[in-house]
């Protein structure tokens, strides 16, 4: 739940933090194009018993990710990065540098891509996060954005 909590950050103004170096890569996707797909997936008898993989469409580095979000919500946030055994203390921590799933056999089945780039996702997640701010709801648990 990196994106919403970089944008937590951004809009406290507080220093948003990024474990190990920033460059590991990573692929979000909106929520309504998760939805989106496995509708189609649940549509497409050929389908059925197939394992394929849901993605966005941008492969972004998670420090070009906080950079992103820091204009975006123009922030004064400086941007830090934590060293893994910081983060995790208790050790055993190991991350992948490269997240990004092949959604080549989604579209095949199905022609599902994802409608919401990057941009938006990072803008919604703003505006979702502001909105919670002004009703004052708590921060979802274990980090689930609705």
């Amino acid at each position: 739940m990196v994106l919403p909590a970089f944008v937590r950050a951004a809009l406290a103004d507080q220093p948003i933090r990024v474990f190990g170096d920033g460059r590991q890569t990573r692929n979000f996707t909106y929520i309504d194009d998760c939805i989106v797909a496995l509708l189609c997936l649940m549509r497409n008898p050929l389908a059925a018993g197939k394992i394929v993989n849901i993605g966005g469409a941008e492969e972004i580095s998670i420090l070009e990710l906080a950079e992103r979000v820091k204009r975006a919500a123009r922030s004064s946030s400086s941007i830090v990065t934590v060293p893994y055994g910081e983060a995790y203390p208790e050790g055993g921590f190991e991350d992948m540098r490269r997240r990004v799933p092949c959604i080549c056999r989604m579209e095949a089945l199905t022609g599902w891509s994802p409608a919401t780039d990057l941009t938006a996702i990072i803008q919604r997640t703003i505006a979702f996060e502001r909105n919670r701010e002004k009703r004052r709801e708590p921060v979802p648990a274990l980090g689930i954005l609705a």
